[in-house]
């Protein structure tokens, strides 16, 4: 490699880059003048894992994963609960929707409603029909919502077990 490459790279890196002409190697060289040369920055070797403890994870670590996906969990129990509502009041609305415009038809039969026939006796019917579906709909709502909730529960219980565990343990949560 030319000197000019060195020369670019004082310009681009806050490590000055020198060459061992001896060995061929390209080394840096700290800035803060301690004479010491190392091949990366220390900052490039932070986090690293040693080989002590390469694929052991610290019982923090997982403490603190086990927390992590309970919050995820949390999270995503409480999406259901809102997407459940939002199922149910959709459902709901096309269910009155529906109660309405029978109401409005048997409204529009006038004076023949009170001859009882065939089409007064089908709107009616279609009426108790939706009435019986916003029960059952309700119904699956609250049933829905009590497995999520109780779901919920377990799993706000379950991150408050871990916490203890940290706490007991000496760790932060």
């Amino acid at each position: 490699m030319s000197d000019d490459y060195f020369s670019r790279l004082d310009s681009y890196s806050p490590m000055r880059a020198t060459r061992d002409y001896g060995s061929g190697a390209s080394y840096l060289v700290s800035p803060y003048g301690s004479g010491a040369s190392y091949l990366a920055s220390p900052s490039v070797y932070e986090g690293v894992p040693s080989e002590k403890n390469v694929g052991v994870p610290s019982l923090e670590g997982m403490l603190g994963a086990k927390i992590q996906r309970t919050e995820d969990r949390i999270e995503a129990v409480i999406e259901a609960i809102d997407k459940r509502r939002l199922i149910k009041e959709e459902n709901l609305y096309g269910i009155e929707r529906d109660l309405c415009a029978c109401q409005n038809l048997i409204f529009e039969m006038g004076y023949k409603v009170y001859r009882r026939d065939r089409d007064w006796i089908g709107l009616e019917t279609r009426k108790i029909d939706l009435e019986r579906d916003r029960r059952m709909e309700l119904a699956a709502y609250f049933r829905d919502i009590l497995f999520l909730g109780k779901e919920l529960r377990d799993t706000v219980e379950y991150r408050r077990s871990i916490e203890d565990k940290a706490k007991l343990l000496g760790g932060k949560t």
